[in-house]
């Protein structure tokens, strides 16, 4: 935590503590805001919590600090003061809640116990605890209308700075559990009631990998226990400074592990382990995909509200049938252009398998022959050829699997997710030749000399129109969450210098965005560049980061390669427009790029090269230039600049501004900003009106240009102030 960050935990925690004082945006009167809804409070029945109890090592010492974060009325620290009767005065029992009217009540039936008015996950405090026990709120923060928890949602942006473990939507219960981990002492014991969910579900994977190394985790699979809610639940308890994992059902240990390093965790057993034999993960067969979410629907230009020439439905999983799809019905509400499916996701444009998502543990599958657009689901594209996709459906789909997946995740979580598709055993015979299997992920790198370079995939992708491949492109750009990685990364600085050549992370980039158009998020494609290049990585750790956590250079390297990473993807979005708008004219690769050149544009047969700069008002762009050495066999060079700035920003400075000089540089930026297309997200794109003025300028600099004369120059200076002129 940094200490601008831990300060503002302080201030709110002092407001907090004090039951005379409103929490921020609390009514004066009334409990609304504090609903059991509204804090994703779950009341835990009393048999529950004398078995959360029996497992707490309450005996182990004579005097004992225990906390019971989200205390409601105190049911786990009054039952473990009736055990520990004769210890009550040597004990310090302490609960923190959110709730002042709850805080009022348990004060008055509890004196003997601490109970602190405060947020949890805003509290500060220097004890540290022997036994953390409790029930945390569930949910995700949101609006009311969506997300189940809305009490909390001024305070989300500071939990997501808070806490390492939050990661995608993530639900409040994995920040309350890495709290309660840190404020345990170096033999201190963890014992939460929790959704399972945790022990499978991709967003929790950092709050595993946090518990495989902080502990001993012990699960204990209660099921629906909680009357009502639809909450399969379990107790984890973490043995603080021991290693392994143990997975009981009630009193049952199911398996045990002494390793363990934060995997998903299933229900294995011997039966599971003979199904999976002589059978190869489906993630090696297939390269898995997730459709279009409902918010890149809606805002799509061409989805529809209502049926029309052209238009098909958007299907969803309602659509997907046990071996079948039904095209007929629009479960959506929105139509769109069966001919445009593949703008959306370009594997819609072409026959493939549907798996369900939303099947709890079912697995439902059918091949999409009519190539429909999709609203969700998994989408599964063989990686190679000879594979019988309608056999796989079929196995997918057998009783065999049906109960071999029951099994394994029981009834833990509503959904697949792409990590449980991806290890789902299929036998050999649905494929040829099992040699000719490609390896794990969806790349390989191969080092030769200076170079990284991806292996090709053995199945083509099919070719794509340029201007869809940009409506996909821009769809992509449009869901990154760029106020979530400028807060992760804003502040963090500790990898600047150069970079290996062996880690350059150009080759990669290149080959995966705008060589082979697989758009992978940030992290998958951070996951993959960390992963393989472990020789690489430990070396220059060796070498400028000795005596620093692998953990703190991998923070510093995630921030390093994020703003290389999306300062390329703005690149390649003019080299997308370009090649609609002029036909393959756009050219790039990670060698121009490491010698200075961005792109080489072609204009009437003649090749320009290009560098692309990120300027803004009262600062000068990147003093990168090209050398004449450089521009040797080219006819000129052009410097396209772009800006980030809200044009709102500049006209507020273009205002204040005092001379004549800042007014007409402020005016420049304005009509460049004004030039770009900024989408519901934030992310800049060019626009088709930029890039015809930038034709332009190349066209009339190649005609004014005399024969046998030295390459023309185009700078940014000129680019923006031709666009003020025009």
């Amino acid at each position: 935590m940094s200490i601008n960050e831990r300060k503002r935990a302080q201030i709110l925690t002092r407001k907090l503590e004090s039951p005379l004082i409103p929490m921020p945006n609390q009514p004066a009167q009334g409990e609304e805001r504090y609903s059991e809804r509204a804090l994703g409070a779950i009341q835990t029945p009393k048999e529950v919590v004398d078995y959360m109890v029996k497992l707490a090592p309450i005996s182990a010492r004579n005097s004992m600090a225990i906390l019971e974060p989200a205390c409601d009325l105190c049911p786990f620290l009054s039952a473990i003061s009736e055990k520990r009767s004769a210890q009550r005065n040597e004990d310090i029992l302490v609960g923190v809640e959110v709730s002042p009217q709850v805080v009022s009540h348990a004060q008055h039936k509890y004196p003997e116990f601490r109970i602190i008015h405060s947020d949890f996950l805003l509290w500060d405090t220097h004890m540290r605890f022997d036994i953390t026990i409790g029930n945390p709120p569930y949910g995700i923060i949101g609006d009311p209308s969506h997300y189940p928890i809305s009490a909390f949602r001024e305070t989300k942006r500071l939990y997501r700075k808070l806490f390492a473990t939050w990661h995608g939507k993530y639900n409040i219960y994995g920040a309350f559990i890495e709290k309660a981990v840190n404020l345990l002492k170096k033999d201190g014991t963890l014992v939460f009631i929790v959704p399972g969910t945790f022990m499978v579900l991709d967003d929790f994977i950092k709050l595993r990998q946090f518990l495989a190394r902080n502990g001993r985790i012990k699960i204990h699979y209660l099921g629906s226990v909680f009357q009502g809610r639809n909450v399969v639940a379990v107790v984890l308890v973490l043995e603080k400074g021991k290693r392994g994992l143990e997975v009981w059902e009630s009193n049952t240990l199911l398996y045990r592990k002494d390793e363990f390093k934060g995997e998903i965790i299933r229900f294995e057993s011997p039966m599971a382990s003979e199904f999976e034999k002589g059978k190869v993960p489906l993630g090696k067969l297939f390269k898995i995909h997730f459709a279009a979410r409902s918010p890149q629907i809606k805002a799509h230009p061409l989805a529809k509200k209502e049926p029309g020439p052209g238009l098909v439905p958007v299907l969803t999983g309602r659509n997907l049938k046990t071996g079948f799809i039904d095209y007929e019905h629009c479960y959506s509400g929105y139509w769109f252009p069966h001919s445009d499916a593949s703008s959306l996701r370009s594997f819609y444009g072409f026959s493939h398998i549907v798996v369900a998502h939303t099947k709890g543990s079912k697995v439902v599958a059918a091949v999409d022959e009519r190539c429909y657009p999709w609203r969700e689901e998994f989408h599964l594209v063989p990686l190679r050829k000879d594979i019988n996709i309608q056999a796989v459906v079929d196995y997918l789909n057998s009783n065999a699997v049906q109960e071999y997946v029951a099994g394994l995740y029981r009834d833990i979580s509503p959904h697949l997710t792409a990590t449980m598709l991806k290890q789902l055993p299929v036998p050999e015979k649905v494929v040829i030749k099992e040699e000719l299997l490609m390896s794990p992920g969806l790349y390989e790198e191969k080092v030769e000399g200076a170079k990284s370079i991806f292996a090709e995939h053995l199945r083509e992708s099919p070719d794509i129109p340029p201007c869809n491949l940009l409506r996909v492109y821009e769809n992509f750009l449009s869901n990154i969450d760029l106020e979530f990685y400028r807060e992760k990364y804003v502040q963090i600085k500790t990898v600047e210098q150069d970079l290996p050549r062996l880690m350059n992370p150009l080759p990669p980039i290149y080959n995966a965005y705008w060589q082979r158009s697989e758009y992978l998020s940030f992290e998958e494609f951070f996951a993959y560049y960390w992963d393989s290049r472990p020789k690489e990585i430990m070396d220059f750790i060796k070498q400028f980061f000795w005596g620093c956590s692998i953990e703190f250079v991998r923070l510093g390297l995630e921030a390093r390669l994020y703003r290389t990473w999306v300062s390329l993807l703005t690149q390649f979005h003019l080299g997308y427009l370009w090649n609609c708008l002029y036909s393959g004219a756009y050219n790039a690769s990670a060698g121009l790029d490491m010698e200075g050149i961005d792109a080489v544009i072609t204009v009437r047969g003649k090749k320009v090269a290009t560098q692309i700069k990120k300027i803004s008002y009262r600062r000068e762009a990147s003093q990168r230039r090209f050398s004449k050495k450089k521009l040797a066999g080219f006819a000129g060079s052009i410097e396209i600049p772009y800006t980030v700035e809200d044009p709102a920003d500049i006209e507020n400075k273009k205002r204040r501004a005092k001379s004549t000089r800042s007014i007409a540089e402020a005016q420049q930026v304005l009509a460049l900003a004004s030039a770009q297309h900024y989408l519901p997200n934030g992310f800049v794109i060019f626009t088709k009106d930029y890039a015809t003025h930038l034709n332009a300028l190349l066209t009339q600099a190649l005609q004014s240009a005399p024969p046998a004369s030295a390459p023309f120059e185009i700078t940014y200076q000129q680019v923006l102030s031709s666009m003020v002129k025009t």
